[in-house]
């Protein structure tokens, strides 16, 4: 993300009264959290693979911690083209 789209941003969660974290925006998406599974099984295959998946639109999360866990609500959501 550029400068100029940080402060796009940052401005506009202030103008939704949004709080956010003032430090620089690092976009991820988080594919797996708190995974586990057997310790003999290889994570990365020689292989070349190729997946494919219909994205059908894009939603912007917040994340919160609550009394049991990650709270997830949509604030935003773009179709796909």
């Amino acid at each position: 993300m550029t400068a100029v789209a940080d402060k796009e941003v940052h401005h506009a969660l202030s103008d939704n009264d949004i709080d956010f974290d003032k430090k620089k925006f690092m976009s991820h998406i988080t594919l797996v959290r708190r995974a586990s599974g057997a310790k003999d099984v290889p994570m990365f295959s020689d292989e070349n693979t190729s997946e494919k998946m219909r994205v059908n639109g894009i939603s912007l999360m917040k994340s919160e911690q609550g009394k049991h866990g990650m709270v997830y609500t949509e604030i935003g959501y773009v179709r796909a083209f």
